[in-house]
C-alpha cells in the first residue's frame, strides 16, 4: 500500500511540475510590447526611479528600479521598465515618474507622460531637474500622445 501511494504522489507532482512548466514556456502576445527606457539625465544622486501606470486615468500597475548595491544612478544610465505588458487597454496610457533620494523619498516628475504602446517599439523617457526645483519626465525617442 505504502508503494501505490509513494508512486501516486510522484506521479501527481510530475504532472503538476509539467503543467507548470508549459504554462510558463508559452509565448504571451503581451510580452512583445512596447521596450520602454527611462535614462537619468539629472545633475542628482538618484537612488531609484518609479513608476505607475494608468489605463483611462486609472492606476493599473506600479513598480520601481534601482541598482541592487544601493548605489547612485549615474547621469545618462537608463532603465528598462516593466509593468505595460499587464495593459489590456494600450490606447489610452499614462506613465508617472519619480526619483528616489538616497534616504528613500519619492519626489514626482511634473506629470503624466502619455504613450502610444505599440508592439515592438521604442520608448526612451529622460528625467531631467533637481530635487530643490522638481524633475520633468519628458519623451525623446517614440510617440507620445
Amino acid at each position: 500500500m505504502k508503494k501505490i501511494n509513494i508512486l501516486l504522489l510522484c506521479v501527481s507532482m510530475i504532472c503538476t511540475l509539467s503543467a507548470c512548466g508549459s504554462s510558463a514556456w508559452q509565448k504571451n502576445e503581451k510580452d512583445s510590447m512596447a521596450q520602454i527606457t527611462v535614462e537619468n539625465a539629472t545633475s542628482e544622486e538618484v537612488y531609484g526611479i518609479g513608476y505607475a501606470w494608468y489605463v483611462n486615468g486609472d492606476l493599473q500597475s506600479s513598480g520601481g528600479a534601482c541598482y541592487a548595491d544601493n548605489s547612485a544612478i549615474k547621469i545618462g544610465d537608463l532603465f528598462s521598465l516593466d509593468g505595460q505588458s499587464y495593459l489590456e487597454d494600450t490606447e489610452n496610457v499614462e506613465i508617472e515618474l519619480s526619483v528616489v533620494n538616497k534616504s528613500g523619498k519619492e519626489y514626482p516628475c511634473a506629470s503624466r507622460i502619455g504613450i502610444e504602446i505599440e508592439t515592438g517599439a521604442t520608448c526612451e523617457i529622460r528625467i531631467t531637474g533637481d530635487y530643490e526645483d522638481g524633475f520633468v519626465a519628458s519623451i525623446v525617442v517614440g510617440k507620445s500622445k
